[in-house]
């Protein structure tokens, strides 16, 4: 009998079960193929930095080896990091990336979005299981290398490769129909050394994985539900009686604001233009305007159009902490990031020209005896899509000129003190309509809430 139960687990180990115990966002953990040198993947959470080591003789022809790093996702995801190897490596054709698989088989039907060691980037798939990949009809070559973020998205059997170098916005590298596969598919990170006598690592940050779920409660159109109250319709009228310029360190204009109420380019109607001549040159704090009215929990629905390439603006929650308005930028700093906390969920974004939509609950800061025990947290959705959950903002970023407490330790020193909501203007023309607040009292740490 205790033959028999150490042949069985020897078995479960050469079989490669996958491991089950979450690490970070991912639920599994697995070497794909057998190969020699067995891989690993970690997260460090404070740095919120996956570390991965694999081996493997290739992922190519009618077979694959490597380590895998993933969840089982059904319908329709967009997949988005920045990869970096961890060292000069042996081999060029070494290989990181995103990947969707049809199972754990070594033959399985696949696309993978991959960056070698020398720089090349590819997307590459298996149209079938069991198929030969072959070269050049089964890739698309990016047209140039050493890209840092790489996204992979699935749209039904269509999936979509983009690719950027750090602080330029994503490009689109190619798209494959791969018909047959499943509805239900693992998806994740993954790392082979192309050398099966190697063992590579590679660290991955900025780690996205976005689903189709939406909610029927939030996206552009939204009306203000009961309950909640219109802060900005697109009149002029409204405009005056429930904003005002914030009177910042760098505050340079006066009363009335000077924000141009003008056409709306879509639907007809009227928005409000943040092109106020004080904020121009990028002059963050000049003009801004906030609402009159005070908030500490809140839900918050803002409308904005970005009109040109480049367009800049933000909405600061408590006039604190900003989600950004950048057109163009998928970092920490960019469209819908919570700004250097968060990286930005920029697939979601309708690009300019087009009305998009933040949904957002936010819980504020609080203290016991003077002292802050519980940092503020938000949950967002961007045109319908979930793109922040129950996220932890640790400060206040951009310094004295970007909100109240911005000077206060860095950004750091964060009060027991409501504030309001803020727009900003930075002389670009990025217009603003249906504006509507709901307050809340959120007892607990948890702004994921269903609408």
């Amino acid at each position: 009998m205790k033959f028999i139960l150490l042949f069985s687990f020897i078995l479960l180990i050469q079989t490669g079960i996958a491991q089950t115990k979450p690490i970070g966002i991912f639920q599994f953990n697995k070497d794909i193929g057998n190969p020699k040198i067995t891989g690993s993947a970690q997260y460090d959470k404070p740095g919120k930095v996956y570390t991965l080591k694999g081996s493997g003789y290739n992922i190519w022809f009618e077979r694959d080896e490597l380590n895998y790093l993933f969840n089982k996702i059904s319908g329709d995801f967009v997949l988005t990091a920045n990869f970096e190897f961890v060292g000069k490596g042996t081999d060029p054709h070494r290989k990181i990336g995103w990947m969707v698989r049809a199972s754990e088989d070594d033959n399985a039907q696949h696309a993978t979005a991959v960056v070698h060691g020398d720089g090349l980037t590819v997307l590459q798939w298996r149209e079938t299981k069991g198929a030969i990949m072959r070269d050049p009809q089964d890739e698309i070559f990016a047209p140039k290398a050493n890209y840092q973020i790489i996204q992979l998205e699935r749209k039904g059997k269509e999936l979509i490769m983009r690719a950027a170098h750090v602080g330029e916005p994503l490009q689109l590298i190619g798209s494959h129909v791969l018909v047959g596969l499943p509805n239900e598919v693992l998806a994740g990170l993954f790392i082979c050394s192309h050398n099966p006598t190697v063992l590579e690592e590679a660290r991955i940050t900025n780690v996205r994985i976005e689903t189709a779920k939406t909610s029927g409660q939030t996206g552009v159109g939204v009306k203000c539900p009961k309950g909640a109250m219109l802060y900005f319709d697109g009149t002029a009228e409204m405009l005056h009686k429930n904003w005002e310029y914030w009177k910042g360190p760098r505050f340079s204009t006066e009363l009335p604001i000077k924000w141009e109420i003008v056409a709306d380019p879509i639907n007809g109607g009227s928005a409000v233009s943040s092109n106020d001549p004080a904020g121009a040159g990028g002059k963050y704090g000049a003009a801004d305007i906030v609402t009159r009215q005070k908030f500490r929990d809140f839900r918050l629905h803002v409308e904005f159009l970005v009109s040109k390439n480049g367009g800049n603006s933000g909405v600061y929650l408590q006039n604190r902490y900003e989600i950004q308005i950048l057109d163009g930028d998928s970092t920490a700093h960019g469209m819908a990031a919570v700004i250097n906390e968060e990286a930005s969920p920029y697939s979601a974004y309708n690009g300019t020209g087009k009305w998009n939509a933040y949904d957002i609950v936010f819980r504020a800061a609080r203290f016991k005896d003077g002292i802050k025990v519980k940092s503020p947290m938000v949950t967002m959705y961007f045109n319908g899509k979930k793109v922040h959950t129950n996220k932890s903002i640790s400060q206040v970023w951009g310094g004295p000129n970007s909100g109240i407490d911005g000077g206060n330790d860095g950004g750091k020193g964060i009060t027991d003190t409501p504030g309001g909501i803020k727009l900003q203007a930075e002389g670009h023309e990025v217009l603003f309509r249906n504006v509507w607040i709901k307050k809340l009292d959120l007892k607990k740490a948890d702004t994921d809430l269903k609408f």
